[in-house]
């Protein structure tokens, strides 16, 4: 596939390190991801509603609300989106309730962004793309699409 028609994914990152997601650099210099860093819980809560983003992460330990308490005040308005728990360490109970809240997937840092790469999130509403990017429903497979488009992605 031809670089420019490479569609780009938006991630919103909720977490008071934002230094810790330095690893997808290569991926934001090659105009393939653009990140929105929130570092408190109650200004993710502003800026939910509405959001337009692909993915979601947060981390369980924000400085001023739990990042568990914080997902399940933004259920209704990310009930479309894709949201990745994140933590610095790991705790059975904390993906437990992570997964009943409707969480997509539990992680742990660092986050590593090839397996990012090839992850397919749920095929969710259309999206407003520029003429030469393909529609996120034309590139589908059993309901999904990909996050970052791999070489197997080509048509």
């Amino acid at each position: 596939m031809h670089r420019s028609r490479i569609p780009m994914a938006h991630a919103v990152v909720v977490d008071s390190h934002p230094h810790d997601f330095a690893l997808f650099d290569s991926l934001i210099d090659a105009g393939r991801l653009t990140l929105d860093f929130i570092t408190q819980g109650r200004a993710a809560l502003r800026q939910a509603s509405g959001s337009r983003a692909d993915l979601w992460m947060i981390n369980i330990d924000l400085a001023d609300i739990s990042g568990l308490d914080l997902f399940e005040m933004l259920a209704r308005d990310l009930d479309q989106t894709p949201v990745f728990m994140v933590t610095d360490r790991y705790r059975a109970d904390d993906e437990v309730r992570s997964l009943q809240l409707g969480a997509t997937k539990y992680l742990c840092k660092p986050v590593a962004y090839s397996w990012l790469a090839t992850l397919r999130l749920p095929a969710k509403r259309a999206r407003e793309t520029p003429v030469d990017r393909p529609s996120p429903s034309t590139v589908t497979g059993m309901g999904y699409k990909p996050l970052f488009f791999t070489p197997l992605d080509d048509p």
